[in-house]
């Protein structure tokens, strides 16, 4: 009997494994990613809008991960913010393609068609 119920565990724990990967280990999620790329020398919190509100903090020269949306049909807002939250650049956009929001240290922004991740720099 013991042995019954040793097998069927490990096999519940192959089968786990295989279908969601092992717990508690970082997955990598960055292809279902947009990109958000901060090339000033400061923090920035980018707000994202369209649906339920979130705030996604990118640290200066580096890069953050948003989650891409479920569907194309809806366009969703992101604003990025400076540490005295004054607006630096907004983009409208459905976020449901893998894609990166370049913020320059001029101010000005570019939106590239593939995703670049980790930060070029």
């Amino acid at each position: 009997m013991l042995i019954t119920v040793v097998v069927v565990v490990c096999a519940c724990a192959v089968g786990w494994v295989r279908q969601f990967g092992v717990p508690l280990m970082d997955t990598d999620y960055s292809a279902e990613t947009f990109v958000v790329e901060n090339h000033l020398a400061s923090k920035l919190t980018v707000e994202e809008t369209g649906g339920v509100p979130v705030i996604h903090s990118v640290s200066a020269t580096s890069s953050a991960l948003i989650p891409l949306g479920s569907s194309c049909e809806r366009l969703m807002r992101l604003v990025a913010r400076d540490p005295a939250g004054r607006e630096i650049a907004s983009l409208d956009d459905p976020l449901c393609e893998p894609r990166t929001w370049v913020i320059e240290v001029d101010g000005s922004t570019q939106l590239l068609r593939e995703r670049r991740w980790p930060y070029p720099g």
